[in-house]
């Protein structure tokens, strides 16, 4: 059985940073003092629609998660991948215990800024099911 969500289309009260090349990239994880990183990542390979998230604690890699979403043709597409890869890092934040910073690293412009669009767009699910995830998130780890 499919579920769906709806929630009022929200801007999320988190600093959204999109570097301009590569090297401010480097720079600005360098010097990024979260106690929590998570990189996402969703790609296409020999057909087949995949996320992952791995979750760094102090620098030292904890735990990560894969996801196979099937194969890549009109009903999967690495966009999505992208987002599934999103939501599966506040999975894996959920299982922390006292988050007070974190970082998500993510690779895709159009997933970034989907999080913070105000009208319906492709793959909106999976962005609501961020939200949604988020806000659950915020709650356990009020100081995040």
């Amino acid at each position: 059985m499919l579920e769906f969500w709806e929630f009022p289309l929200q801007k999320l009260d988190t600093k959204i940073l999109i570097a301009d090349m590569v090297n401010d990239t480097i720079h600005d994880a360098q010097h990024d003092n979260a106690d929590i990183k998570v990189y996402t990542n969703g790609s296409g390979m020999e057909g087949k629609i995949e996320a992952v998230a791995v979750l760094y604690w102090g620098g030292r890699k904890k735990v990560s998660i894969w996801y196979k979403l099937g194969p890549q043709n009109h009903h999967h597409m690495v966009y999505e991948g992208e987002g599934v890869g999103l939501i599966l890092a506040i999975k894996l934040m959920t299982k922390e215990w006292v988050i007070q910073l974190a970082t998500f690293c993510i690779d895709n412009q159009a997933n970034i800024r989907a999080t913070q669009l105000m009208e319906p767009h492709p793959g909106h699910y999976l962005t609501d099911i961020f939200h949604k995830d988020l806000k659950t998130l915020k709650k356990k780890h009020s100081g995040i």
